[in-house]
């Protein structure tokens, strides 16, 4: 059952897939920083043009490793909500238990 749902959650994440403007943003600060012009947006603004320091870094170290930054974004945001969700399940008490029942 677990891997019915796990398969289900796969095909409605990469079906309903998609990165915002703000997402591109971050992705040419990561561009500069590997470039080894800063933490900015260009080469001469000594602007923080991101807006998610936590999110940034988690990509920033993902680039590492890959040069497509949005295929590590979708990647790290599937890898964190199948975690979220493996932590939900985790927490959510058995059926019979006489609480409330997760979905999960």
């Amino acid at each position: 059952m677990l891997i019915l749902g796990l398969a289900y959650f796969t095909f409605l994440f990469l079906k309903n897939a998609w990165v915002s403007d703000d997402a591109f943003i971050t992705f040419r600060t990561i561009e500069q920083f590997f470039s080894g012009h800063g933490l900015r947006w260009n080469p001469h603004e000594r602007v923080q043009a991101f807006t998610h320091p936590l999110w940034f870094w988690l990509l920033a170290f993902l680039r590492l490793f890959s040069r497509n930054d949005y295929l590590n974004a979708l990647a790290a945001s599937y890898l964190l909500c199948v975690g979220a969700l493996l932590l939900l399940r985790a927490s959510c008490p058995a059926p019979g238990a006489g609480r409330f029942v997760c979905c999960c």
